[in-house]
């Protein structure tokens, strides 16, 4: 039997026409110029001329009129010229020709103007890249290519590949939560607050700002066991505590050129000295610290409740109860001046400031 082309289950022929229509068929696409046409109801093939596509409807157009009857719905078929045919062939032997060259220099391994063949493990092997549209292998991509990425923001799973955000790194995840002791808090990462400042619970209560948030880093584990930072957005004072097995400790604010007078004055225990004075007359004690402030001190006040003694440089007791430390003008940022004021002093003689209870304190202010 004679190759085969297109063929057709419904067609109508009308012998006042050069062409026929397709109801049902093949694509006419592969009926090309110069094939035979040949249909049920006529014994005799017919030459085709061309195939198109008529408002729709897949024509086949002929050399002259249809030389048969008249019918509609009657089967055909194309098959094409010895012309086609021989064309075909000539096609047909140049692929086998070229895809016999090409199966000579199939390799498995990375060879120039071969085609791939996967190894006996499945795998393609590839050279190293060089133009920017190359194949990229394994050894050029590192370690991080067979890396999975972590699945949340809080996905611990060793080793994996951090996205932007992962722990607040790159972005400070948000919080709602209020108690500083729990939740949000306790995670590992970088996060802000959603609440302010004076809202939240078991926060810094050495932070008086008020409609502020925190930012708060956490270092450690769920369990409640780290370090815990929390930077105020407003004021920039920052705060560090730590906690064991869900236990807190104090907060501690941090000291900084920001922040810091270096101002305060305390004792560690009862009858430390604080300072040594001179008195300038038999009535005023006269003292000087080295200091290095930010500003001039505008005075000096004592913590509440404290109280202080006078003593001689032999150690001898000599006034106690001491509550008032007059600040003195001549101070300076690098230097604190303040007097007490007693009786008896020799004049020229050096005294010693000392505590009277374990944090018996004072202040320069500002």
């Amino acid at each position: 039997m004679p190759a085969t082309f297109w063929l057709a289950s419904s067609v109508t022929v009308n012998n006042t026409l050069n062409y026929i229509t397709v109801q049902t068929g093949d694509d006419i696409s592969s009926i090309y110029e110069n094939s035979f046409l040949k249909v049920s109801n006529y014994s005799e093939p017919v030459e085709v001329k061309r195939a198109y596509m008529n408002a729709a409807v897949p024509t086949i157009e002929l050399f002259s009129n249809w030389p048969g009857a008249n019918a509609s719905g009657v089967s055909a078929v194309v098959v094409p010229s010895a012309a086609a045919v021989a064309a075909a062939a000539v096609d047909v032997q140049a692929l086998v020709t070229l895809y016999t060259a090409l199966g000579d220099s199939v390799s498995s391994v990375a060879t120039a103007d071969s085609l791939v063949k996967r190894t006996s493990a499945g795998r393609i092997k590839a050279v190293a890249s060089s133009a920017s549209d190359d194949v990229v292998v394994k050894s050029e991509i590192g370690t991080a290519a067979t890396k999975d990425v972590t699945t949340s923001a809080t996905d611990a799973t060793a080793d994996r590949l951090l996205k932007v955000g992962d722990f607040g790194i790159g972005i400070g995840r948000a919080t709602t939560d209020t108690d500083m002791n729990a939740g949000d808090y306790v995670k590992a990462g970088n996060i802000v607050t959603s609440n302010a400042v004076n809202l939240l619970t078991n926060r810094p209560p050495m932070d008086t700002a008020t409609s502020t948030r925190y930012t708060v880093e956490f270092i450690g584990s769920p369990t409640g066991t780290g370090a815990q930072r929390a930077t105020n957005r407003s004021t920039g004072s920052t705060y560090v505590r730590g906690t064991l097995d869900g236990v807190w400790s104090d907060w501690n604010e941090l000291y900084h050129s920001g922040n810091t007078n270096f101002d305060t004055w305390k004792s560690v225990s009862i009858g430390d000295i604080l300072c040594t004075g001179i008195a300038v007359s038999s009535t005023t004690l006269r003292f000087f610290i080295d200091t290095d402030f930010l500003l001039n001190p505008a005075g000096i006040t004592v913590l509440s409740g404290k109280t202080f003694s006078i003593n001689a440089a032999n150690d001898a007791a000599f006034a106690a109860g001491i509550t008032t430390l007059g600040f003195n003008g001549r101070s300076t940022p690098k230097q604190l001046v303040f007097d007490v004021t007693t009786s008896g002093l020799t004049t020229g003689n050096t005294y010693q400031l000392r505590s009277e209870q374990a944090d018996s304190q004072f202040k320069a202010t500002f």
